[in-house]
């Protein structure tokens, strides 16, 4: 879609309409940066409507079609908003300094970093309530015994209402330092057995404790940034247009970053793999309750419907998690049948 925004003249016309209206270039290039953004979000709205039918046909999901367009704009909202500031930004600095692309690239890890920090507090909210998990819940004490025994006593649990978007059960870690929590959906709590519920408590504990949030935040935005990098140069040997600047070429820098953003993809999911498995060594020692790490591998794929073993070069470029078989293999001290 990008690419046929620049080669269209599109981005040119958005550009001169633009100018028309905003004189001050600062703001001209975070509003012509949310109107790419605003652009690439409208695109994907049919992928994300065929995923949410396919949620709603194999009850992964109840969420009323309203709701889920409405969660939809604010996301589409908020990330225009993300691609107007950097635009901003960086082109700010490109004006300024020579040394533009240092100080955008520490701009773009700093501000992936108070964005994370604030996210629970700030972002999250936005689309569901979370509330510290109840004294009074019979899971309570058992969920603060297993964070003593972790070495993180006082790690905050929550109770988020995900079942406004989704009916799968969910476990994560929000934030970093004082505003890092473990948030657990209300789905967990109606579909996993207590055994499960502890042995995902106990992964998202290890997650917490080692601060694997800011760290899977920092190989995101460094693989981001090597993308942009790519797109950059990809950028510079491409033919000018004859309406073309550096404004109307954004279009074409974004096309091509996420070209090299699908090379970047498998390596970051290559490392998500990395930190699932070490959460899943962690809680087996913490809980030492084999069965329910089973049952909830199983239940997880079985909801999403994960097969057993997904053919090795689907799971390196797609997978976020190893496959079920391997990861029971693990749990069980058995042969890895995927292998």
């Amino acid at each position: 879609m990008l690419f046929w925004v620049w080669r269209s003249g599109t981005a040119a016309r958005i550009r001169d309409a633009l100018r028309r209206s905003v004189r001050n270039p600062v703001l001209l290039r975070f509003c012509f940066g949310t109107a790419l953004g605003a652009i690439a979000g409208v695109a994907s709205i049919p992928a994300s409507l065929a995923r949410y039918r396919v949620a709603l046909v194999f009850d992964q999901s109840s969420q009323p079609i309203a709701q889920w367009a409405l969660d939809g704009l604010l996301r589409l909202t908020l990330d225009a908003v993300a691609v107007g500031l950097v635009v901003a930004l960086a082109l700010t600095l490109v004006e300024r300094t020579r040394q533009w692309w240092i100080y955008s690239i520490v701009g773009l890890f700093a501000a992936s970093i108070v964005v994370g920090w604030l996210e629970p507090v700030t972002i999250a909210p936005l689309f569901n309530s979370y509330v510290p998990l109840a004294a009074t819940d019979p899971l309570a004490p058992r969920l603060h015994a297993l964070a003593e025994k972790a070495k993180v006593p006082r790690a905050p649990f929550y109770v988020a209402n995900v079942s406004r978007q989704t009916d799968l059960p969910s476990a994560r870690v929000l934030g970093y330092a004082g505003t890092a929590r473990i948030v657990l959906g209300d789905t967990l709590f109606r579909e996993l057995t207590p055994g499960e519920i502890e042995f995902a408590a106990a992964q998202q504990l290890d997650l917490y404790r080692h601060g694997d949030a800011a760290r899977t935040s920092f190989v995101f935005a460094f693989l981001f940034v090597l993308s942009i990098a790519a797109g950059v140069l990809l950028t510079d040997r491409v033919r000018f247009r004859g309406d073309d600047d550096a404004l109307s070429r954004l279009a074409l820098v974004g096309a091509l970053s996420g070209l090299a953003g699908l090379v970047a993809y498998p390596l970051y999911n290559g490392y998500s793999r990395h930190i699932e498995r070490k959460a899943d060594v962690f809680a087996l020692e913490l809980t030492g309750d084999r069965a329910s790490a089973v049952r909830a591998f199983v239940r997880a794929a079985d909801t999403r419907f994960v097969p057993f073993c997904t053919p090795r070069a689907v799971e390196i470029y797609f997978s976020a998690e190893p496959s079920l078989g391997t990861r029971i293999a693990s749990a069980t001290g058995r042969l890895n049948p995927c292998r």
